[in-house]
């Protein structure tokens, strides 16, 4: 019975390093294409400005951390609108 429970919690300890490699690897895989990897949608509301796209998505892993690459360029465009940046009325 013991080299039983002993055999269940080596391959649950298995699983568990397993899905932490794995998400670590998806991780790192996910943040070298998004560097060069700027949404058209991004690209527009920050009016072609490449370099602050780059720097609006940095920032945005930097505060949550964890998310999907679009997760971020939707966030990114959110707070651009939000914010009301682009517009072409902005005195109130």
């Amino acid at each position: 019975m013991n080299q039983l429970i002993t055999l269940a919690i080596v391959i649950a300890a298995g699983f568990l390093l397993y899905g932490l490699w794995r998400d670590r690897l998806k991780g790192s895989s996910s943040h070298r294409s998004w560097k060069g990897n700027v949404s058209g949608r991004l690209l527009q509301a920050v009016k072609g400005d490449r370099a602050l796209a780059k720097r609006l998505l940095e920032n945005a892993r930097l505060k949550h951390p964890g998310k999907s690459n679009s997760w971020y360029i939707e966030k990114v465009i959110y707070d651009i609108e939000r914010d009301g940046a682009g517009t072409s009325f902005r005195g109130r």
